[in-house]
């Protein structure tokens, strides 16, 4: 099966949903945002199977993001550029994680699982990769840069 076939599958964009739909809920601090996650979730199933024939007919587009200026932490001076997606684009770009990065335990049924893109999971593997990574996350990242820190290093590369 192909990457795009396989995004398009309900075995990548029901999890992909269920991870914006968490991510969008009680983490965001925009009530916008929460207000359009409930919006989707109110007809999550026939909103993903929209989705799915939008991908299959290849009609989907990423449209509708728009770019915001967000101030820094206290303290900070100067603002952080955002762009907000609608859930739409949020998912689909959630589902193109999963197929890359590979999504199912080994215990679940073989079309549940997909081991993902060989070199992306080489990528991923490197102990500096932190971001959309499921085992890994803020902790681990703080973790590192700690770790660095008390080694005696004083500069590092960021990427994104």
């Amino acid at each position: 099966m192909d990457l795009y076939k396989r995004l398009r599958t309900r075995e990548v964009l029901h999890p992909a949903w269920h991870k914006v739909r968490e991510s969008g809920y009680k983490p965001s601090s925009s009530e916008k945002t929460r207000n359009l996650v409930r919006q989707f979730d109110a007809n999550w199933l026939r909103n993903l199977e929209r989705i799915r024939a939008k991908l299959k007919d290849q009609s989907f587009s990423f449209t509708g993001e728009t770019g915001v200026l967000v101030p820094k932490g206290k303290g900070k001076f100067g603002v952080r550029p955002l762009v907000i997606a609608p859930i739409e684009n949020r998912i689909v770009r959630r589902g193109i994680l999963e197929v890359l990065q590979g999504y199912g335990a080994n215990s679940e049924h073989r079309q549940r699982r997909w081991p993902g893109v060989p070199a992306v999971r080489e990528i991923m593997s490197t102990r500096t990769s932190v971001g959309g990574i499921s085992e890994r996350g803020v902790p681990h990242g703080l973790a590192l840069i700690d770790n660095a820190v008390r080694n005696g290093d004083h500069w590092f590369v960021r990427s994104d």
